[in-house]
C-alpha cells in the first residue's frame, strides 16, 4: 500500500490506488488545477491556484486582484481581461491612434503643397497630395477632360453658328459670351469633346443639368451625328 499524502489541489489527506505518481485526490481535483493553470499563463498572475479557488468560490470572502499600469495614462487599474492594456475605451482608442500616427510620421514627406491649390500640406498626414477633397475631386475630373480632348480645339464660333445661338434645352437665344458648351454625355459617363457631343447651352440649363442624360440629350445626340454624316 501507499502511504497517505495530501491533495496538491485541496489538502485533503488521501490513499493513491496505485503506484503511479498521483498529486490529486480525484479527477475533479485534478481537472480544476488543470484550469487554473491555463488561466494562471493566460492572465501571468503568480498567485497560488489554491487562494485563487478560495476566491472564486466564496464570494463573501475578499477577492484577490491584480493592478497594473496603463500603457497610455500610467494610471493603476484592475484588467477584466488578461490581453488588456489600457484602464478604458477612451485611452484604448487614443493609444492605437497614436502607434499609427507614429507609423505614419516614419514615412518620409514626398509632397509638401497641395498638387491643384499650392496650399501647406504640414498639417496633413505625410502621404498626402491635396489638402482637401474638393481639390482631389476637381484635380481628377481635370485629368479626366485632359484624356478626352483632341489635337484641334474646337472653335465656339463654329457651335454658335451651327446651333443658331440658341439653348437646346429651353430654346433661349444667348450671345456669344453668353453662352456654354455644353457635353451631351457627360464626361464622367464617358462622353468626349468632339462637335458631335457639344452643344450651345445657356448657364442655367448647365449648371442645372449635371450629369443627367434624358430623351432630349438623346435627340440632341441624334441631330448632330446624322449632320456631320
Amino acid at each position: 500500500m501507499m502511504d497517505p499524502r495530501p491533495c496538491q489541489f485541496c489538502n485533503k489527506v488521501y490513499k493513491p490506488k496505485s503506484r503511479q505518481a498521483s498529486r490529486y485526490c480525484s479527477i475533479s481535483c485534478k481537472k480544476r488545477a488543470r484550469y487554473l493553470r491555463l488561466r494562471q499563463r493566460q492572465s501571468k498572475l503568480i498567485y497560488p491556484l489554491r487562494e485563487r479557488e478560495l476566491a472564486r468560490k466564496l464570494p463573501s470572502a475578499p477577492r484577490l486582484e491584480h493592478q497594473t499600469n496603463c500603457f497610455y495614462c500610467d494610471q493603476l487599474y484592475i484588467p477584466k481581461v488578461y490581453w488588456q492594456r489600457t484602464c478604458s475605451p477612451h485611452c484604448g482608442d487614443t493609444f492605437r491612434n497614436r502607434r499609427k500616427q507614429r507609423a505614419l510620421d516614419a514615412i518620409p514627406r514626398k509632397v509638401f503643397y497641395c498638387k491643384r491649390c499650392a496650399a501647406d500640406l504640414s498639417d496633413m498626414r505625410r502621404d498626402a497630395i491635396y489638402c482637401s477633397r474638393t481639390c482631389n475631386s476637381m484635380d481628377s475630373n481635370f485629368k479626366r477632360r485632359g484624356q478626352t480632348q483632341f489635337i484641334g480645339i474646337t472653335r465656339r464660333k463654329d457651335i454658335y453658328d451651327r446651333d443658331k445661338g440658341r439653348c437646346y434645352l429651353c430654346n433661349k437665344h444667348l450671345t456669344l459670351k453668353e453662352m456654354h458648351l455644353d457635353h451631351i454625355i457627360p464626361i464622367r459617363k464617358g462622353g468626349g469633346s468632339e462637335m458631335t457631343n457639344l452643344a450651345v447651352s445657356c448657364p442655367t440649363c448647365n449648371r442645372s443639368k449635371g450629369i443627367k442624360v434624358g430623351s432630349i440629350h438623346f435627340m440632341k445626340l441624334a441631330e448632330l451625328k446624322n449632320a456631320y454624316n
